[in-house]
């Protein structure tokens, strides 16, 4: 014990006043201590009891001296270790702090203050950003001092997947059906395991696909492999696409994507009505015939996308309404036509196809083409004087059916009649046939009257009569005026002598009025005709 101050003076104290003594307790070892404080003035001596209890200083301990963390995968966080401070002192330990530096984590229960036998708790956890050797402190300071515990760990890269093949193709496939399963091995490429591995399908045509068998447990560590099984049950035709995605519940493992990629297709399901199509009628080459109608048919319960319509051969496609996709069931129609380039039979093909359907639906197409040969036997010119006539001999040959055909000249000189013989013909495939071709120049007709055939003179002979009773209402019409009578007469006899001038059969131009044609070099184009197609000769005539 020990006084530390004394204000009471060391010779007198005034009557009823007082005066006060500090004394302070210093123990130098634990435990109770007793003293005696005395008094001594005029009066005598008197004392005063002293006793107080030596308490041991505040004692800081931590434990352990250092740590050391096991591998942790980057960005994921270690399972907490414990560093405790004791305080084993007989006072409190105080202005108590806890530090860690980067990557080490640090929390406590400590608090500001620890009393005297006490202990706290300081929990560290690891925390890499990187993979490799990774050292620390870990910092405790009180009001004794500051103590630090050294802190290891190692970063590792965290699992990552690596998956083969990158995509999945599968061939096409019956809807409905379920394909032979496709194999994907995942293997863990990182540096740390990835736990429970999953399996996810997505997108609009996930219901097309389904994971089959794994070998995928709990736990994949790095460097290991496992496998999943696909397998495709299209539930519709054409294209269908989808996403597998791969994924662990480790944190920090970026999950890993498969395109999936497989069609549905139909073995059949495409018709076509009629099952053959004959064009009957038979077709000039270069001729089109009208459009025969063909009726597709969907007979499957699913939807057929892209159907198309192709014909082979001289035939075409026309009035096509069958585009697009053809849903379950239903029908669409189109036209086929027939143009042959040459003549003779003729066949092709009409394909109903789809890209989702196997076989398509085929049409057999047939019809026949018709042409003639068409030249002049013996001389394609002649000179004859005004009034004389020119022979020539055309030589027709039709190929692929039998043709009935018409004559017909071009532009004639003056006063000149083409007339055939015979007026037209029929002639079986292959068989030749010819027409004469004769030219009248000058003269009054008569010559081609006489000379023509018995159709033309028939033809002729009644003609005036004809025009007269045709013009005969123009003379009742004016019959009371005797002047006007007289003007109809002239008009009847003109029109009966101009009917009667233009008989003869004659073809084509020229015009026959009993005057000459002149004399020159003609060319006189010929054009025979049969199923629609044409032909034409040049015919030279001089004449003197």
């Amino acid at each position: 014990f020990t006084l530390v101050s004394n204000a009471c003076g060391a010779v007198s104290l005034a009557a009823n006043a007082d005066c006060q003594l500090q004394i302070a307790f210093a123990p130098t070892q634990p435990g109770p201590v007793t003293g005696l404080l005395t008094f001594t003035d005029g009066a005598g001596i008197q004392t005063v009891e002293l006793s107080g209890n030596g308490a041991a200083p505040p004692t800081d301990i931590v434990s352990p001296a250092s740590l050391t963390f096991s591998a942790t995968p980057a960005d994921q966080v270690s399972a907490a270790q414990s560093v405790t401070l004791t305080n084993i002192g007989g006072l409190p330990l105080t202005s108590i702090s806890v530090t860690a530096s980067a990557p080490f984590q640090a929390s406590s229960n400590c608090g500001a203050q620890l009393g005297a036998d006490s202990v706290c708790t300081v929990s560290v956890e690891f925390a890499p950003a990187q993979a490799g050797s990774i050292s620390g402190t870990l910092t405790i300071t009180d009001a004794l001092h500051a103590q630090t515990v050294p802190l290891t760990g190692t970063g590792l890269q965290p699992g990552a997947f690596s998956v083969k093949p990158a995509s999945l193709s599968f061939a096409q496939q019956q809807p409905g059906l379920a394909s032979t399963p496709q194999t994907i091995t995942i293997t863990n490429s990182g540096g740390a395991p990835m736990a429970n591995i999953g399996f996810q399908i997505t997108g609009p045509a996930a219901s097309s696909y389904s994971v089959g068998a794994t070998t995928c447990g709990a736990l994949l560590n790095n460097g290991g492999s496992c496998t999943v099984q696909i397998v495709f049950t299209p539930a519709a035709t054409g294209p269908i696409a989808a996403t597998l995605a791969v994924s662990s519940s480790t944190p920090g493992v970026v999950a890993a994507s498969v395109p999936i990629n497989g069609a549905g297709q139909l073995a059949t399901g495409l018709g076509a009505n009629p099952a053959q199509l004959p064009f009957a009628a038979v077709i000039g080459v270069g001729q089109a015939s009208p459009a025969q109608t063909v009726t597709v048919t969907n007979s499957s319960s699913y939807a057929i996308g892209s159907v198309t319509l192709a014909a082979v051969g001289p035939f075409t496609v026309t009035q096509n309404t069958c585009t697009g996709s053809l849903g379950p069931g239903a029908d669409c129609t189109a036209g086929v036509v027939f143009q042959p380039s040459a003549s003779g039979a003729a066949t092709g093909t009409l394909t109903v196809s789809s890209t989702v359907v196997t076989t398509p639906a085929s049409v057999p197409l047939s019809g026949t083409g018709f042409d003639f040969t068409l030249a002049t036997s013996g001389p394609a010119s002649a000179t004859v004087a005004s009034g004389q006539q020119a022979d020539y001999t055309m030589d027709i040959t039709p190929d692929g059916a039998q043709g009935e055909f018409a004559f017909q000249c071009g532009a004639l000189p003056a006063n000149a009649v083409c007339v055939f013989n015979p007026l037209n013909e029929s002639l079986p495939p292959g068989t030749q046939g010819n027409v004469q071709v004769e030219i009248y120049t000058g003269g009054s007709g008569s010559t081609a009257r006489v000379e023509g055939p018995a159709e033309w003179r028939r033809a002729q002979d009644i003609a005036p009569l004809v025009c007269g009773f045709l013009l005969l209402p123009f003379a009742l019409w004016k019959r009371r005026k005797a002047l006007w009578f007289v003007a109809v007469a002239a008009i009847l006899s003109f029109g009966a002598s101009s009917c009667a001038s233009s008989g003869g059969g004659t073809v084509g131009g020229g015009q026959n009025n009993g005057f000459n044609t002149p004399p020159g070099t003609y060319t006189i184009p010929v054009t025979v005709t049969s199923t629609g197609v044409s032909h034409s000769v040049n015919l030279s005539l001089t004449v003197d």
